[in-house]
């Protein structure tokens, strides 16, 4: 397999083992308890999506060579897939804490990102920048001292 394609698939590898970290952090102020949810659930399917493409990008075509013009562009779509799913996520969770209400009891809520969110959206980026070739112009500089 192709270094390019071979480095697709490790980055895809990371963001699957993101999904089954700790997405959200849901803590009740004042009773104690504690719920977290990983990645399956809600936006970060959208990741698992990005990471199905990812591994169909990289099984087309001659897995001998790097990604022809189609099969960049389904991985950049997939890591973009990705990041999207992570960003959205974050997005829902800035929004879900604050106070509620049940029954006579007012609940605070607490919400905070977990490592696996931010793990995959980390993955998206670096698979983005390999595959587009921005990460290639920095591997290939000598260091000069």
């Amino acid at each position: 397999m192709h270094q390019q394609k071979l480095i697709a698939l490790i980055e895809a590898g990371f963001a699957l083992i993101a999904l089954f970290l700790t997405w959200l952090t849901a803590t009740a102020e004042g009773f104690g308890t504690t719920r977290s949810t990983n990645g399956f659930s809600s936006w970060g399917l959208l990741s698992l999506m990005g990471i199905i493409g990812i591994v169909i990008a990289c099984l087309l075509g001659d897995k001998t060579k790097p990604f022809d013009d189609q099969g960049k562009k389904i991985a950049l779509a997939s890591f973009g897939l990705i990041i999207l799913g992570a960003i959205i996520y974050f997005i829902r969770i800035k929004t879900l804490g604050g106070a509620t209400q049940a029954g006579y009891y007012t609940i605070n809520v607490k919400t905070s990102a977990g490592p696996g969110l931010w793990m995959a959206l980390v993955a998206g980026i670096v698979g983005v920048l390999f595959v587009s070739g921005a990460m290639q112009n920095l591997a290939t500089k000598p260091v000069v001292k």
